[in-house]
């Protein structure tokens, strides 16, 4: 049974985000809650930035025109020093300015990151602010969140594995939670 709900968020269509929501929700990804969201994220701004794309390297998202580079993380104090060897040496290369977006992030961050002072460590509700010139593009996006993954499980055949089923019931409510 398909559902016509409409979202109104305004930097992307109905039908683009429920696309978008019914990809990451079926993709099997390691680490499946943090790797998951990141994806909706990088899928979402890819989609409906202008002039956004997925970058090469450490990171993941660029935008050439407004000189800016991104690294989608679920907490930037989960990054090895292997990792941070890695984004600051590439930061170093880069004329860019780079950011650090923690997607786990329940405060609105915008500050130089402690690791290396070149990248900046920012909020996802704040890379959502530069990417679609509103502040309110993300709260948008979390407030419709619930409606979107009620309209895409709807519309998702239910699996013949009942454990699957399960744990994509599961994913949709754990998106949901870190969207709020």
């Amino acid at each position: 049974m398909s559902r016509t709900h409409s979202y109104s968020l305004g930097f992307i269509s109905d039908a683009a985000i429920r696309d978008i929501a019914a990809r990451t929700l079926s993709r099997r990804i390691n680490g499946w809650s943090s790797a998951r969201l990141a994806e909706l994220h990088r899928l979402i701004v890819c989609r409906a930035g202008e002039g956004w794309c997925a970058d090469t390297g450490e990171f993941e998202l660029a935008n050439f025109e407004l000189h800016a580079r991104v690294r989608l993380v679920d907490r930037a104090r989960s990054l090895g020093p292997a990792a941070i060897h890695r984004l600051s040496a590439e930061a170093a290369r880069s004329a860019d300015t780079c950011y650090i977006v923690e997607t786990a992030a329940t405060a609105d961050i915008d500050e130089p990151w402690e690791a290396d002072r070149r990248i900046r460590r920012i909020s996802v509700s704040r890379l959502y602010g530069m990417v679609f010139g509103s502040p309110h593009a993300y709260p948008a996006l979390a407030a419709a969140m619930p409606c979107i993954v009620d309209d895409v499980m709807a519309d998702t055949p239910a699996p013949a594995d009942p454990v699957a089923g399960v744990l994509a019931a599961a994913m949709a409510r754990r998106l949901c939670m870190v969207c709020a």
